[in-house]
């Protein structure tokens, strides 16, 4: 059953399966907890435990850690990967997906194309923070793990990688291009209703263009459509065109990457396949354990599919329609069935291409493509100018026709590039190339660890600053998040009770605080095993280790008084503070238990700034030997927060500590104590190293790596589509402008006047002399049946108006009217008006094919009403 689990077989079909066998009763809630036993094997996320297990002969495994030996990244190459990328280095695909593991790290893959067409990957790695510096230290090991790096041409990326220039930045001579489909689709994301503030038929529009911009043929092609998503007039797409896309067209515009090696190319929907693959076979938010585990069986079931094509290859033999020895035959014989296809295309192509009397150009016929034809190609015998020849490295039907014309023979094998040779390729291949002796003589370190240091850069912006302090506040959520109901309850308050000082720009100390139950001593060890801040270490041997009895005779606790320029060593806090003296008196009621008498406390403290002061554990075996300058014990106090001379203190319901004046004044260290100088940071910091083996010094160093924390599934709230009464919440759009007919009389005597040439006034009584001189300065829009231009009749003279009057019959004869869009007259082409301000324009103009269904608003009314 429990390998059932493993295979993740479906909760109801196993519990079938077993009352079937069994004939007893078995509930849901059982397959669960068997579900939970398969997985608590790999439910580990100890680098010590993943990574022997991940490691092979030949295989690359590199931890990235900070300064602080926090991990950074996780970087792994198999031999077969090393092996793929030697041999087919020319295109490098890189995408990542999320959610794969618990720690929330993204995986990346670099993905090529082998000399068959098949997708492989060639290296993955995990990183904690997708920032530039990290990224740029991954692809700098990469380049050095593989030496023909320098061979790639081509890498193809997509826009949401903000990092993606770095690339650039590594391999210089590459070219960097964006996925076509994903470059698509950012822009519907982006160009949307609200964002832009046009209309959905405007969006419709926006698109379209985009569309067919995208696909442009040639450098006159873009521009043109270009200046026509200008004319749209739509500033806000406009701008986010020009400050995203229109300098990086050469990246993503076809008529700039037609020359580009990209083997038939325009996405990355090959790492989308894999990495929909990856998803179905690992499990969401799993452990870095059970994670590797699977994402090792989805790569040795891919290539198992492909090994297979492989053996076909080998073993099979295709059956064509051309005659044996045929220069056709021969190129099958020479290729692979992926090159075969693209080439078989071309062959078709000979016979429509007609070759000028200088043999030098030949050009298209119109039955190729309407949008190029009469486009003249440079083809010699060996190189064509064609998109065919340069993405594929091919030969081209160009080539194949001008050799033909030439009396030459069309077959040569120097046309064909060396990744498309089936002899080449089968013997490269890892299906039937040895792997295993490959790496046999490779002595380098398999896995290695790499501690760099991030330089700080001069100024930090605020959305860093945010970044940052987020992640820290989900660690700080999910460490909470464990305790029980009561410590949880205290802990939320100290958090509200210190994030109420910052927010009054106080500074705050914070000491340590154990408590003493029983479990104290066990949690405090925990603690210092995961990793205690050397600060600490550093306050605890400090206050804790008095060197002679003379010291710990004038120990004395104090309150501090800092400053806020000082640096927050504690070192430093002690020789810089103001000392405050504070004394706690104890009876001793019996030998195993102490009563506890508090005297009034009295403290004085003039600074802004809060100090947390915690108790040290007690540990049974020890009698912890304090006392102030007079000789009475002292008591290490709860948790007290000092801040503008107001005394906050937290109840404990620990028991004090004492011991007997009589006994000699020396602490004896105890197992907690011990526990410290045998934790691993202690070794680090104070102990050196001793020298060992290879194997165990890697070991430690996994073990002292610090993990990114690990997230909490946290689901979306139920009912935030729903309004209060449980209707489903309607999406806020735009604002549509008004229709003429709907205007206010204010408003339709502002247009008819605009139309006029004059601007509105209603104080002012118009008279001829204000009427414009030219009858041809009148728009058109005045003409059109809704409007009536006796509404203005009240704002002229007598004679004024009839002077307008004359003036208008005059201009109506004209019949000059200008499209809005393109500001050019009309000839005949067919228009549209605007539902709001009648002003027409071109069909075309609009990118309108039909008639739309309801009322239709140019781009300003759409502007202006949003705005």
């Amino acid at each position: 059953m429990v390998h059932l689990m493993q295979m993740k077989a479906n909760s109801k079909d196993a519990q079938n399966y077993i009352m079937s066998k069994t004939n007893k009763i078995v509930t849901l809630k059982d397959i669960r907890n068997i579900k939970s036993i398969a997985k608590a094997p790999l439910n580990t996320n100890k680098l010590e435990q993943i990574i022997p297990k991940l490691i092979q002969e030949g295989d690359s495994v590199k931890i990235f850690r900070n300064s602080d030996k926090n991990l950074r990244a996780i970087y792994y190459q198999s031999k077969t990967m090393k092996q793929m990328f030697k041999y087919f280095p020319e295109i490098l695909m890189c995408d990542g997906t999320y959610k794969l593991n618990n720690l929330r790290m993204p995986l990346y893959l670099l993905l090529t194309v082998d000399g068959n067409g098949h997708s492989e990957i060639v290296c993955s790695f995990l990183l904690v923070d997708e920032d530039e510096i990290t990224l740029s230290e991954v692809i700098q090991l990469f380049k050095k793990e593989n030496a023909n790096w320098e061979a790639t041409k081509t890498i193809f990326t997509d826009k949401d990688m903000k990092e993606r220039h770095i690339f650039k930045q590594e391999f210089p001579d590459a070219r960097l291009l964006l996925c076509l489909y994903h470059t698509l689709k950012t822009f519907r994301r982006e160009i949307t209703v609200d964002k832009m503030k046009i209309s959905s038929a405007q969006r419709e529009q926006c698109l379209t263009l985009i569309q067919r911009i995208t696909y442009s043929h040639s450098d006159e092609e873009y521009i043109e459509l270009y200046q026509s998503l200008i004319n749209f007039n739509f500033p806000k797409v406009t701008a986010y065109y020009e400050k995203n896309w229109h300098d990086i067209k050469e990246q993503w515009v076809c008529a700039y990457r037609r020359h580009c090696l990209t083997f038939g190319n325009n996405t990355t929907n090959r790492l989308e396949n894999i990495n929909q693959k990856l998803k179905a076979g690992i499990e969401k938010l799993s452990s870095l354990d059970q994670f590797f585990t699977d994402f090792k069986k989805v790569l040795s079931s891919l290539r198992i599919e492909r090994d297979k094509e492989v053996h076909d290859l080998l073993l099979k033999r295709e059956i064509i329609e051309f005659k044996r020895d045929t220069y056709q035959w021969k190129y099958h014989n020479l290729i692979t069935p992926f090159a075969w296809k693209h080439l078989l295309q071309q062959f078709s192509f000979i016979v429509r291409y007609k070759i000028k009397e200088n043999l030098e150009l030949n050009e298209y016929e119109e039955d190729i493509l309407k949008k190029t034809a009469n486009q003249e190609i440079k083809v010699k015998m060996d190189k064509c100018d064609c998109s065919f020849s340069n993405q594929m490295l091919l030969p081209c039907c160009h080539i194949l026709a001008l050799r033909e014309k030439m009396g030459l023979n069309p077959y040569d094998e120097n046309l064909v590039l060396d990744r498309w040779k089936k002899n080449l390729y089968l013997s490269h291949h890892r299906a039937s190339s040895n792997i295993e002796n490959l790496y046999a003589n490779d002595t380098s370190q398999q896995v290695t660890i790499l501690d760099f240091t991030s330089p700080t850069p001069a100024a930090v912006s605020a959305n860093k600053k945010y970044v940052e302090a987020s992640k820290l506040c989900s660690r700080l959520a999910v460490v909470i998040s464990e305790f029980g109901t009561e410590k949880y309850k205290q802990k939320m308050e100290d958090v509200k009770l210190l994030l109420s000082y910052y927010e009054m720009n106080k500074e705050v100390l914070i000491c340590e605080v154990a408590s003493s139950s029983e479990n104290a001593v066990t949690e405090q060890n925990e603690m210092l095993d995961t990793g205690i801040e050397e600060i600490e270490m550093n306050f605890i041997q400090q206050n804790v280790y008095p060197h002679s009895e003379k010291n710990l005779e004038e120990q004395v606790i104090y309150l501090e008084d800092l400053n806020k320029n000082q640096s927050n060593s504690l070192e430093e806090i002690n020789n810089n503070s103001k000392k405050i003296k504070e004394k706690n008196q104890y009876e001793k009621c019996s030998d195993t238990q102490y009563k506890h008498q508090d005297d009034e406390e009295t403290a004085t403290n003039t600074s802004e700034e809060i100090i947390i002061e915690k108790q040290m554990p007690q540990n049974k075996d020890c009698d912890w030997n304090l006392y102030d300058g007079v000789g009475n014990a002292v008591q290490l106090t709860t948790t007290k927060l000092f801040a503008n001379n107001e005394v906050y203190t937290q109840k404990s319901t620990s028991s004090t500590i004492s011991c007997n004046q009589s006994e000699k004044c020396n602490i004896v260290p105890s197992s907690s104590l011990q526990k410290i100088n045998e934790s691993p940071l202690a070794k680090r910091t104070i102990v050196p190293p001793s020298k060992t083996n290879l194997n165990e010094e890697l070991l430690s160093e996994l073990k002292a790596t610090k993990l990114p924390p690990k997230m909490v599934r946290c689901g979306r709230p139920k009912g935030h589509l729903l309004t209060a009464i449980g209707v489903k919440r309607k999406r806020q759009t735009s604002a549509v402008p008004k229709k003429y007919n709907l205007k206010s009389d204010y408003e339709k005597k502002k247009l008819i006047f605009e139309w006029i040439g004059l601007s509105y006034e209603p104080t002012i009584k118009y008279t001829a002399s204000h009427l414009p001189t030219e009858p041809k300065l009148i728009k058109s829009e005045i003409f059109e049946n809704e409007v009536h231009v006796s509404l203005v009749q009240k704002d002229f003279s007598a004679s004024g108006y009839s002077a307008l009057l004359r003036f208008l019959i005059t201009a109506k004869k004209i019949k000059n009217w200008h499209c809005r869009i393109c500001n050019k007259m009309s000839n005949g082409i067919s228009t549209i008006s605007c539902a709001a301000c009648l002003s027409r324009c071109h069909k075309k103009c609009a990118i309108i094919k039909r008639k739309p269904k309801g009322d239709w608003f140019c781009t300003v009314c759409n502007e202006n009403e949003n705005v």
